[in-house]
C-alpha cells in the first residue's frame, strides 16, 4: 500500500502518537522529499537538505530474504535463551529484547514481537555482511563519503506493535567522529508511516553541528536531544518496503511509538569515511566497505575473518 497521498498521510497522522499531531496545518498535497533514483547523483540533496530518499533501492525478493533471515536469527536466539536462561548485555547480544519484556512483562503470543532490534549483524551473519556491500548501497555511500569507507554499525530495527519512541537525536552524538563524513542508510522492510513509527527528520539540521544531548542516569536508550524541534519544521518519512532514507550524521531524527497493530521493521547501516577520527568515543568499525580492494575483489573484512576491532571487543561509548 502507498502512503504518499494526503488522505492516507492524514489518516496515519490522526491515528499516531507522533510529533506530526502538533503541526499547525496539515500537508496540502502530502509530503515530498528530496528523491533520487537508485543510480542518481546523491550529492546535491545530501549537502543541501542533510537527507534524501531512494525509492525501490532493494527489490521485493531482497526485502523478503532479509525478513526471513531476521526471523531465523530471532528464533534461534530465543530458543537459546529458553534453553540456557543466559542473556548478556545488549552490546554483546545479536538480539535485544524490549525493555518491558526484560522487566517482567509477559511475552506476546508471537515471541518474535518481543525483540526490539538485531545488533551488529554484519559481524554475526553472512547475509547482513553481504548486504552491507550491496552494489547499490556502496555506490551511494562512496559517492558521498569517498572511496575508502568503513561500516561503523549495523542494526535491524524491529519496532513491534506497542514499542515506544526513539527520542530525538543525531547519530554523530553517539559516534563523535571528526570530520562528520558519516551517514545512515535506513531501509524499510515494512510500510512505514506515522502510526507504526516511521522516521521523522529535521531538514537542514546537519548544518548545525552536534546539539546538546543527555540521558537519565542508567537509561542509555533514552539518550537524546535536550531541546526538541518545532513540529512544523519536522518531516515524516513515509516509505514502502525497499525504499531507503539516507541521512547525514548530524541530521536530527526520531521515531514515534508504534501505536498500530503492524510491525515496522527496517535495516540500518551506518558508514563513515576511513579518515574520520573519534574525538570522544573510542570505538572502531565493524568492517571496511568502500576501498577498491573490498568493493571490487571481495577481500574479507575484519568482521568476516574474526579479527577483533574495538567495535567487536565491546568498548563502550559515553552514550551506551
Amino acid at each position: 500500500r502507498k502512503y504518499r497521498d494526503v488522505n492516507c498521510i492524514q489518516a496515519t497522522m490522526d491515528s499516531s502518537d507522533c510529533i506530526c499531531r502538533k503541526k499547525s496545518t496539515a500537508p496540502a498535497h502530502g509530503y515530498s522529499y528530496p528523491t533520487i533514483p537508485p543510480d542518481g547523483d546523491p550529492r546535491e540533496p545530501f549537502s543541501k537538505h542533510g537527507y534524501f530518499v531512494v525509492r525501490g533501492l532493494l527489490s521485493t525478493e531482497e526485502v523478503e530474504e532479509i525478513k526471513a533471515e531476521a526471523s531465523a536469527i530471532i528464533k534461534a536466539w530465543l530458543e537459546k535463551l529458553q534453553r540456557t536462561g543466559a542473556e548478556e548485555n545488549d552490546w554483546d547480544e545479536i538480539a535485544n529484547r524490549l525493555p518491558s519484556i526484560k522487566e517482567g512483562q509477559s511475552m506476546p503470543e508471537d515471541s518474535e514481537l518481543s525483540i526490539r532490534r538485531l545488533f551488529r549483524m554484519a559481524v554475526h551473519n553472512d547475509l547482513f555482511a553481504r548486504m552491507a556491500k550491496h552494489e547499490k548501497i556502496v555506490s551511494i555511500v562512496t559517492r558521498l563519503l569517498g572511496p575508502d569507507v568503513k561500516l561503523v554499525q549495523s542494526m535491524a530495527l524491529m519496532k513491534p506493535p506497542g514499542s515506544g519512541e526513539k527520542k530525538w537525536h543525531q547519530d554523530n552524538a553517539y559516534f563523535r567522529l571528526t570530520p562528520c563524513k558519516v551517514l545512515g542508510m535506513w531501509i524499510a522492510l515494512d510500510p512505514a508511516d506515522c502510526a507504526n513509527g516511521c522516521m521523522h527528520i529535521l531538514p537542514g539540521s546537519h548544518s548545525d553541528g552536534v546539539y546538546k544531548h543527555d540521558a537519565p542516569l542508567g537509561h542509555h536508550i533514552d539518550y537524546g536531544m535536550v531541546e526538541l524541534p518545532n513540529a512544523d519544521d519536522v518531516v515524516p518519512i513515509i516509505l514502502d518496503p525497499g525504499d531507503a532514507l539516507i541521512f547525514q550524521g548530524h541530521t536530527a531524527h526520531y521515531t514515534p511509538p508504534n501505536v498500530s497493530n503492524r510491525r515496522r521493521r527496517s535495516l540500518q547501516y551506518h558508514y563513515a569515511a576511513s579518515e574520520c577520527k573519534q574525538t570522544k568515543c573510542p570505538k572502531g568499525a565493524e568492517a571496511d566497505i568502500g576501498t577498491k580492494t573490498d568493493a571490487q575483489t571481495g577481500t574479507k573484512t575484519d568482521a568476516q575473518t574474526g579479527t577483533k576491532t574495538d567495535a567487536q571487543t565491546g568498548t563502550k561509548t559515553d552514550a551506551q
